[in-house]
């Protein structure tokens, strides 16, 4: 378990990485675009898997702290 867990803490920092470098590249029209793609995502999510709500509030409070850094 803890090879797995490993695993998915480098997946998250690799992807980290990369949302951080394609974030500096982007315009503010470009960034606005991708918040209110996020922001539809989540919320379709939200409404399918309602019983997923716990996650998906905390995962929304990550991407904004990630695109707000």
């Amino acid at each position: 378990m803890d090879k797995n867990l490993k695993e998915i803490e480098c997946e998250i920092a690799a992807l980290k990485i990369v949302i951080k470098s394609l974030l500096s590249t982007l315009n503010d029209k470009q960034r606005r675009d991708m918040l209110g793609n996020i922001s539809i995502v989540l919320e379709d999510t939200s409404n399918k898997y309602p019983q997923l709500n716990e996650v998906i509030n905390l995962t929304e409070q990550y991407v904004k702290k990630l695109t707000q850094a």
